[in-house]
This record gives structure tokens, sequence and C-alpha cells, in this order.
């Protein structure tokens, strides 16, 4: 059967790119919607994400055979049969290289090949295709259906708003709060559990003058769950979006009609209209381009390569950052821009003012990647360390030592944001009126061989354990508060602290009503990986201890650019091949990225990792442990950038040995 209707041309590719590009993209973004929260995507980014997805590649397709077809006809039913067969081998492909398929990659580009070659030959001449292609039009109605109407995406596209807020009777005391992440309170503090001053003078400051609930906990393993528990004092379940609509009583919509709300969310969406109106630094063509791009890098229904230009093509590249002046009325703000520059926003929205204000920041700090000196300079090197979120940490701590290093040292560049929230507060005469509240959502974990951030029987000590601050307002003196203290008793004691009646039940209490006994702690671990870990309070509390000497024996030096032992000493250069040696060449050591990640690899095969320096001008700068692969030793160790000069410098890898 010759098919030669320009509507049936329409309808067959509007099938085939339905299955193969459409329903490819938007299943698994429809089962991580967390996706769109993530880049403050409103309903209609997602609507127009969606209906693009599935009319754009039909219609492109369509249009590029009338152009064609402007010069022969001939090479329009050419062409046409081209694009079926290249859609039915991309389906074809995508099945043959799905995970769990055992072809190899090259036998699945033949395969996929021979099945376009067959599908198109097929359509030409059996005419039962073509009717079956007609019937199966209907695939892009059941695709959006599944994607809009059938998936958690709902919640974005047809999730009411928040009831609008009521004013409510308070003592009026202004609200700042910070929630980081990925924040293990071990990371804060000394061999006695105390918060270490040396290295965390703006935690030291603040606990000067705050309670600490040293033994707080938190009741997810990750931000998706963990934040929406923590402002609205009830467990967030796993089958919940992030957004407003799933949690519509939270602490903005319980101070919004009484306070003005300045709001800087990071991948939630629980300050929506009526009670946040939306501010955006990105306008809308930026915002599709970059949910556009994300998609296309991210979900594999294309060959990587032709995958990886698209991706690129979409982006939208830096863009502008600056905020309007600030609003009169609440306002949740949206910047997508590194988390140095969201903060350094965050301190200039602040703004004095004896009215009733709730200043909000969620800050994707100290989490990883790990990037960031003390100083706030960016570093990048040959051979970055990458530790997966879901692989196992490896089993040897000289290897994991490397991870705790450059978390210990971006939690120093966290800390410094502290003291610099500390002073903007004084500078403005809020920090003594203020109700300060600073924490995290949940931790993470150092231990050797098991996962960094899935919650485990065996990691929950550091995974589960966060810090949380409270200074109430005229509060001058700080005390420890070892009260067993759950994420979801933030949101009833900072209502407490203002005076603010709960108009609604939650499942935390207040912390002064928490006695000293509580039942065992229940932490939810991440959607991909379900379920629930259990443990008691007094098992909590030997892990955290035990983590918190394991941690600490991992940085033995009193730098944090030594690795190895103290009692090693210099020996002879190494034949060491460093990665990119061109960098050193034209140093600038106070530019915003400098390349201090020294790495490479040395000749031979050892048996076991051993410990190096690094020299930099013929001074020692740095100690590491050299990891040892299947055929290859190399190493990355972290060197602080005051050891470079201006211009041309040396570096040198030299033997550790021990003696006097």
């Amino acid at each position: 059967m010759k098919v030669n209707s320009r509507t049936s041309y329409f309808l067959h590719l509007a099938a085939l790119t339905s299955l193969a590009i459409a329903q490819q993209y938007l299943q698994p973004l429809a089962d991580g919607a967390d996706f769109f929260v993530e880049r403050g995507a409103t309903r209609l980014d997602v609507l127009l994400f969606a209906f693009g997805l599935v009319l754009i590649p039909p219609l492109a397709l369509l249009l590029a055979e009338e152009l064609v077809g402007l010069v022969s006809r001939g090479l329009r039913e050419a062409l046409h049969l081209a694009f079926v067969g290249g859609l039915a081998g991309l389906i074809a492909w995508q099945f043959l290289t799905d995970p769990g398929s055992p072809v190899s990659p090259l036998l699945a580009d033949l395969l996929a090949l021979a099945v376009g070659g067959l599908a198109a030959l097929a359509y030409r001449r059996v005419g039962a295709v073509c009717s079956w292609l007609t019937v199966l039009s209907l695939a892009p109605f059941v695709v959006l259906a599944l994607f809009l109407v059938f998936s958690p995406v709902r919640s974005i596209v047809f999730g009411k708003g928040p009831p609008a807020p009521e004013p409510r009777a308070s003592s009026g005391a202004p609200l700042v709060m910070v929630v980081f992440d990925e924040l293990p309170v071990t990371s804060l503090m000394d061999s006695r559990e105390r918060i270490d001053a040396r290295p965390f003078p703006g935690f030291a400051r603040l606990a000067r003058a705050a309670t600490w609930y040293r033994h707080d906990v938190t009741v997810a393993d990750f931000t998706q769950l963990a934040v929406p528990s923590l402002l609205t004092g009830t467990r967030a379940r796993h089958d919940q979006l992030q957004v407003a609509s799933e949690h519509p009583h939270n602490l903005f919509t319980l101070l919004g009609g009484s306070y003005r709300l300045n709001v800087w969310e990071f991948n939630t969406d629980l300050c929506a209209e009526p009670v946040c109106r939306e501010q955006r630094a990105a306008p809308f063509v930026r915002r599709m381009r970059r949910i556009s791009s994300d998609a296309v890098a991210s979900v594999p229904a294309l060959p990587a390569g032709l995958r990886s230009r698209i991706a690129d093509g979409l982006a939208p590249g830096e863009g502008p950052t600056d905020l309007t002046a600030p609003p009169r009325a609440s306002v949740r703000r949206h910047l997508r821009a590194t988390q140095n520059l969201r903060f350094s926003r965050f301190l200039a929205s602040l703004r004095p003012s004896r009215g009733r204000t709730l200043d909000f920041l969620h800050l994707i700090l100290p989490h990883r990647p790990w990037v960031y000196f003390p100083s706030g300079q960016r570093y990048k090197g040959g051979r970055p360390y990458a530790a997966s979120l879901f692989a196992p940490l490896p089993r040897d701590p000289r290897a994991v030592a490397i991870a705790y290093q450059r978390h210990m040292l971006q939690l120093q560049f966290v800390d410094r944001m502290i003291d610099r929230l500390i002073r903007r507060l004084k500078r403005i005469r809020l920090y003594d009126r203020a109700l300060l509240v600073v924490t995290a959502d949940h931790g993470a974990s150092f231990r050797p061989g098991d996962l960094p951030r899935v919650v485990t029987r065996t990691n929950v000590g550091e995974v589960a354990s966060v810090p949380l601050f409270v200074k109430a307002p005229r509060q001058h003196h700080g005390r420890v508060d070892d009260s067993p203290v759950e994420s979801i008793d933030l949101l009833p004691t900072i209502a407490r602290a203002l005076h603010v009646r709960m108009p609604w039940k939650v499942e935390g209490r207040p912390v002064g009503e928490l006695g000293s006994r509580r039942r065992p702690l229940t932490v939810q671990r991440e959607r991909g990986e379900g379920g629930e870990v259990v443990v008691g309070r007094g098992r909590l509390a030997r892990m955290r201890r035990a983590a918190l000497r394991r941690n600490r024996s991992l940085l033995p030096g009193l730098s944090p650019f030594a690795l190895a032992p103290r009692d090693w000493h210099a020996g002879r250069p190494l034949p060491a091949t460093l990665d990119s040696p061109g960098r050193y060449a034209a140093m600038n050591p106070r530019a915003p990225r400098v390349p201090v990640d020294v790495s490479g690899r040395l000749p031979g095969r050892a048996r076991r990792p051993r410990p190096i320096a690094i020299a930099v001008n013929g001074r020692i700068v740095a100690t590491a442990w050299t990891l040892v692969g299947s055929s290859v030793e190399y190493f990355t160790a972290l060197v602080p950038s005051s050891a470079f000069r201006r211009g041309a410098n040396s570096v040198r890898v030299v033997g550790l040995s021990r003696g006097t």
C-alpha cells in the first residue's frame, strides 16, 4: 500500500516520534519529577516542554519533507521512508542498549540499522504496516496523558496552591533561617564533641550566642524528603513531590499572613502563590533552554555523541544574575547560579526592618561536588576526585581521606559564610532582635566501604546527625542541649519561640516538650532505594562518636593539605607524569579558579599505595597517598593556592619515607 497523504505522513511520524523521542524523555522525567522542581519550572514550562516534545519532532520532519518535495516528489517519498526507518531503528537501538541488555554496543548499532532498513521496506510494500501506524497515531495522546495526568508531574501541572495565609498573633521577632545541605554534625566537632573553633571560627561564634542541639537528627537522607519534613513538622512521604500542593501547611503558610517573606528555595517549591509570588532571574527562553538541555544530557534516548552536541547547543550558558529591587510583597526567588553567588545575593537581600520578616535560604553546600577552598576560590585539576552519591566509598581509608579532605575544605568555606551572615545581621541591626536558625537537611558518611549518602544501619550515625543552632531573640549566651531532637521538631519549636499558635497538627513537638526519652529514630531512604532505617538513640550516639574518631584519623596532619602521617619525611623526586603540566606555566594564584588539584601517574605497577609529597618551587606544600588501579599507580593531591607564584611554577612529586 502506497501512502501519499500529508495527513497520514504526519500521523505516522507523530506515532513514531512519540515512541522514539517523547516517551523516552517524558517517562524518566515523570518518575523523577524533582527534575522540574529543581529547575524552578512553572506549570506553563512543563506543559510547553511536554507538548513540544510531542509536536515539534514530527512537525520538523514533515517540514523537511515538504521542502524537499518542492524539488522532487520522489525525493520526498525517499526522505519519508528514511525517517520512518530511522525512527524504527532508533526504537530498536534504545531497546538493545538498555542497561540490562546483554548485546554489545557494536552489535546493537548493527541490529538497529538492520531493523530500520526492514521497517522502511515493510512500510513501503506492506499495507498493513501503514494501517497499523495510523492506529498507533493515538500514541501522542497516551504519552501526554501518562506524563501529565498519571505521574507525579500532575502535582506541578494541576496541583492547587497552598491556602491563603492568615494573620497570626506572634511576638513579632524577625526570623532568619539558613538550611545547608549534606552536612554531618561530626565534621564540625573536635575530639570532645565540641565545635572545633580552629577550622570553624564562624560556627564557634554562632555557638557562643545560640543553643546548639547537639543530638539533632534528620528523618530522611535526601533533600526532596528532608526539607519538606523540616518545614512542615511532619514526615514527608515517598509518593509526595516537594511542592506546595503536596505540602500546603508549612513554615511559609504559617507566617505568610503576618510576615513579609524573602524565600530562596532550592530543589523545593513550598512557597507558592498566594503565599509568595515568584521572582526569577532567568527569562522564559533561558529557562526552557536549560530544561531542554539538561533533559537531553541526562536521558540516554540518543547516542552519546549526538546527545552531547544537542545538549551543548541548547544550553543557555551564563546569563544575567542581577535581582530587581527588594519587593514589598512576599517573594520566592529562583536564581540558578553558583552557590557562592546565591549566598551573596541572599545577604544583599537582607534589609533593616522593624516589621515582621522571614528570610529563608536553602544552600546546596557543603554538598559535593567539592570545588571550593575556604577563601571561596574554586579549584580544578587534570584528574578531579569524584565520589558518587550512590556508589560505595573505597574500602581503603587512604582513598576515603581524599574525599573527607575536600569535604572539610568546602565546609571551611561554609564557615566563612556563617561569619559573613552574622556580620551582615549585626550591620543591619537584625542579629539581636531575630530568631536565627542554622541547620542542615541531612548529613553524609565517610565510612570506608559504606554508602556515602543513602542511609544504612552502619552509616546512620553520620547521615542522620546534623547541626541545629537556634539563637533566640535577645539571646547572648550559648548553651548545648542534648535533647533527642528530630528535624520534624523544628517547625513547632520555631512557632513556640515566636509565640505563634500552630493551627494544624504536626508530628513534631517543641523542644521543651521532648523530655529525655524518645522512640527510636526512623530515617527514610532515598526514593530510588526505598524503605527506611530504624535505630535506637543509644546506638545512634555510639555510632556518631565512632564516626567522629574515624573521620579525625583520616586527616593526621595539622594542615588540611597533609594526608600522610607526620612521621614520614621527604626523599627523592619521583618520575611522575603530571596531568596538563602546562597549567603551571602561567599561574595567577589569586584567580577565582585555580589549577591546584595536582594529579598524574607514576611508572610501573605498585602493589599498594605509598605516601608522596608535592613540592612547588622547591618547597613541600602537601602530602597524599597514591591510588593503585588495575594497571596504573596514580595520584591526586590538593595544594594551597598560596604555594604558587604569579607566572611559571615548578611542580614536583617527591617520595616519602620513615626515619629521622
